[in-house]
Order: structure tokens, then C-alpha cells, then sequence
């Protein structure tokens, strides 16, 4: 059991579940949209998510505490050495204003974990995108939005209309509902200059405003119209799941409750779409 826990472990610290969880929204978004998923964009963004995560959570730990866990990063730095070679290989087939939009959503991601300033020169330390009071859930879904959306329906040459905008509001509200258990969970931890959506409102008016932008994803899907069954019946339960979760998350919760269980909701989603 030991051995299976540290794989568990290895597996979510390198971002590997959350790279999949990417793979599983492209689909997603591939088949509400019938798009082709080439190999090249599916390794492209996987690489990606993995490099991107790993940056944001690596970047900032010292040394020293590199050193206790020298094995697992030296892995980690590793793995993180291949996306990169995979996502300048991967490049190559994709089309220039893909590139241009990846390139613009990886400046977002530098820009939240790197300071873009010296903090002397700003007041409350403000020196990166995370630092600043407020904004950290919502630049996360706008990267994801882009990603999962944008991103696929760029690469296949479509034009953005009514309904694909509906589709990125729905993503971005999604993600922010599916990143309220994460706020929930390091509200103990987080710096109060953050100002986290549970340090503003609490945990219960948190989870209120998480149930309330699930019913706003169900009304921009009404909106959108003309979905197949199949799609509907998979969103909405997966929705109920999303709910669920959020429902029963609290502080005393344990790291697997979010960082696998809530993570798998897009990966559930997908599982859904293909059983059905």
C-alpha cells in the first residue's frame, strides 16, 4: 500500500493528473464542437500543462527544500525537461495563431508565479500576477478557458461566434467553481493581502456562490441550444458531482479531496461522454 501512496503522491506533485485533466476538457470541447484532435495538439497541450504547473509550483520553493526531496525533483525537473522538448517539437504542426494564443497564455502563467517588478517598489508586495488582491482564481480560468476552448477551436481554423463565446464564459464559470474547494481548502494558509473569495465571504457564502454559478452554467448551455442528448446528460451530471463535492468540502478536508478527487470532475465528464 505504501508503494501505491507514493505513486499517488509522485503522480499529483508532478502535475501529471492535472495535465490529463487538460486532455480530458480538449475533448470535451472537441466533441461538443466536432473538432480534430491531431496527436501533435494533444501532446502539445499535456506538455504544456505539466511545464506550466510545475513552474508555478516549483518556482518559488528555496533550496533547502529541494534538498529534502532531491530524488522526487530531480524526477520532477525531469519530466518538466521532456514537455519542453515535446512542446517545441509539438510546435511545429500547429498553426501560427495557436502559437500566438500559447504564447500569450504562457506569458500569463510566467507572469503569475515570477515577479514582473522589485516588491520595494510596490506597496503590499505586490510583485506577480498571485500576488495581487482578488484576481488569482479568476486569471487560473481565464488561462484554463483559453486552453480548453480557444486554443482547439483556433488550431481547426473556425471562427469564434455567439455560441463558441457562450462555451468560454461556461468554461471559465466552471473552473472557478471547480477552484472554490482549493480557496476553501488553503484558507488557513493563504496570506490575508490575498483576499480569496472564502477569506471575503466565508466558506458558506463561498459554497453558495459556487451552487449559484453551476445553475448559471446550465443557463448559458440553455442558451447556447441544440445540444445532443448525449452531451447534456453527461454535463449536468457531471455538474451534480461538482456540486457534491462542494457541498461537503471544508478545511479539515484532506489534500487527495482536491487535488484528485475535485481535479477529476473534467476527467469524469469525458469518461461520461464516451460511456454514453
Amino acid at each position: 500500500m505504501q508503494w501505491f501512496k507514493a505513486f499517488l503522491n509522485f503522480y499529483l506533485n508532478a502535475s501529471l493528473h492535472v495535465a490529463l485533466v487538460a486532455l480530458s476538457f480538449l475533448f470535451i470541447t472537441a466533441f461538443e464542437y466536432e473538432l480534430n484532435l491531431t496527436i501533435e495538439l494533444q501532446g502539445f497541450v499535456f506538455s504544456a500543462t505539466i511545464l506550466a504547473y510545475n513552474f508555478v509550483k516549483y518556482y518559488g520553493v528555496s533550496k533547502n527544500h529541494f534538498q529534502k526531496f532531491t530524488n522526487k525533483i530531480l524526477l520532477i525537473r525531469a519530466i518538466m525537461l521532456l514537455s519542453f522538448a515535446c512542446i517545441v517539437y509539438t510546435s511545429f504542426f500547429l498553426q501560427f495563431n495557436t502559437i500566438m494564443l500559447a504564447s500569450v497564455l504562457a506569458l500569463i502563467t510566467v507572469l503569475y508565479a515570477m515577479p514582473f517588478v522589485p516588491e520595494k517598489w510596490l506597496f503590499l508586495s505586490i510583485s506577480n500576477l498571485r500576488n495581487i488582491p482578488g484576481i488569482k482564481v479568476y486569471i487560473i480560468a481565464l488561462v484554463w478557458a483559453g486552453t480548453s476552448v480557444i486554443l482547439p477551436i483556433i488550431e481547426n481554423g473556425r471562427e469564434i461566434n455567439g455560441q463558441i463565446i457562450l462555451t468560454i464564459i461556461q468554461r471559465f464559470v466552471l473552473v472557478i467553481v471547480l477552484m472554490l474547494p482549493f480557496e476553501i481548502r488553503d484558507l488557513r494558509f493563504d496570506d490575508l493581502k490575498l483576499e480569496t473569495i472564502p477569506q471575503k465571504i466565508g466558506i458558506t457564502t463561498t459554497k453558495a456562490l459556487g451552487f449559484t454559478s453551476i445553475g448559471i452554467v446550465v443557463l448559458l448551455e440553455y442558451l447556447k441550444g441544440n445540444q445532443p442528448n448525449t452531451y447534456m446528460i453527461s454535463l449536468l451530471l457531471t455538474l451534480c458531482l461538482t456540486a457534491f463535492l462542494l457541498r461537503f468540502m471544508n478545511i479539515n478536508r484532506s489534500w487527495y479531496y482536491t487535488a484528485f478527487w475535485v481535479e477529476s470532475v473534467p476527467i469524469f465528464w469525458m469518461l461520461l461522454l464516451l460511456l454514453l
